[in-house]
């Protein structure tokens, strides 16, 4: 008698893939358990991630809801967006996607695809919320059309995703609470541990894709440009710092740093250094001297975050200079891996990196600390709840 065939677990994600560190280290557990692990991504990547199976739907970049509404064409990003998410991706999703055991689903936005998969080939779903949504940006940053009618939308899709689902999980504790206050569910904690088992190397690494020298100073900092990023308390920090201390910032959407470091007089040492692929970005980063976490805590959301970047810094090796959120205050802690501060304190983000700029040793022991700590912090321990979530699913 031949063996069952290993199930097949389907994960969808609104973003690229090779953009979504959380996604690609839980599909790539799903592979590395044996079973058959096949990522929806709603647009397309620009590099092959290992290891998963990528099935690319034909979404278009809806970007900026709230900045479509003050421009006043708010009615059509609207409608442009029930009819990508309501008819065209549910469509796609039933007639592309192969037949699930299971439905892992990042975000909610393509719920209604996995309801009418899972309406035509039940299987059960666990819902993974990456942030607290609700409050995923500050109100003052969108337009009354999105206040008024776009929001109540999305919180009634991820309400009936959370109804549906067989299980909740999301990225901290905090965050875990704001959910069960806002539906009613207690969602499971799956923190963004790094997996240094999916790590690539990278032909040039930041500081020569930057042609820093070594006696060069460089500071990280992993992610996409926010709306309310303190940037200008940072060029300004960097302005009143030793020539040889640069900041870099990895990520999309950085298109201005330029700008702002020309007005701030810090021309030529504040660096876009582009985006690269989640199971490159700890070789990446690695050959910095330390690493920025700047979330200023104005919703919520932000101030129960526990992102990526943060057991990436510590992955890489690096002294972490963090804005004290809870969460990240409780894991570095008194380690000795990082120092808390005020992303819009100038005085005090220079005043933390000159004191690491002008003492080695102190660095070589904030490094030290910080890999130590990332030792135990192993995806490899969390992938054994995660296994034995999935397999309590199939089986009913």
């Amino acid at each position: 008698m031949s063996a069952p065939a290993p199930p097949t677990i389907v994960s969808l994600t609104p973003l690229p893939l090779d953009r979504d560190s959380r996604t690609f280290r839980i599909a790539s557990a799903f592979a590395r358990f044996g079973w058959r692990s096949v990522v929806v991504e709603n647009l397309a990547s620009a590099s092959a991630a290992p290891g998963v199976t990528t099935l690319t739907l034909g979404g278009s970049r809806l970007r900026g809801n709230g900045r479509a509404a003050r421009r006043g064409n708010g009615i059509g990003h609207f409608l442009a967006f029930v009819a990508a998410y309501f008819v065209a991706r549910p469509l796609e999703v039933a007639l592309r996607v192969p037949r699930a055991d299971l439905y892992y689903l990042h975000e909610y936005r393509l719920y209604p695809a996995v309801a009418l998969a899972r309406l035509l080939r039940p299987a059960p779903l666990i819902y993974d919320a990456h942030d607290f949504y609700p409050e995923s940006e500050s109100e003052a940053s969108r337009g009354r059309f999105w206040r008024r009618l776009f929001k109540p939308l999305l919180g009634w899709m991820e309400r009936r995703c959370i109804a549906a689902a067989d299980a909740v999980v999301t990225v901290s504790d905090g965050v875990a609470r704001l959910i069960e206050s806002h539906y009613g569910v207690r969602p499971r904690v799956l923190p963004n541990l790094h997996d240094s088992r999916l790590d690539e190397a990278v032909e040039r690494d930041i500081r020569r894709v930057l042609e820093l020298t070594d006696d060069d100073f460089l500071a990280v900092s992993v992610g996409n440009a926010k709306q309310d990023q303190p940037l200008e308390p940072l060029a300004q920090a960097v302005a009143r710092l030793p020539a040889r201390v640069h900041v870099a910032f990895v990520g999309r959407g950085y298109d201005g740093l330029g700008l702002i470091a020309r007005r701030f007089g810090a021309a030529g040492r504040l660096h876009a250094a582009g985006a690269i692929e989640p199971w490159r970005i700890v070789p990446f980063i690695a050959t910095a001297d330390a690493a920025l976490l700047l979330y200023l805590p104005n919703t919520r959301n932000f101030e129960n975050a526990f992102p990526n970047k943060v057991f990436q810094y510590l992955a890489a090796g690096l002294p972490v200079f963090y804005s004290a959120l809870p969460e990240v205050a409780r894991t570095i802690g008194t380690s000795g891996a990082g120092v808390a501060i005020d992303p819009g304190d100038a005085e005090c983000i220079r005043a933390a990196l000159l004191a690491l700029t002008d003492d080695a040793e102190r660095a070589t022991r904030m490094a030290a600390a910080a890999a130590e700590l990332s030792s135990r912090f192993r995806w490899q321990d969390l992938e054994r709840d995660l296994k034995a979530l999935a397999e309590s699913l199939m089986r009913h």
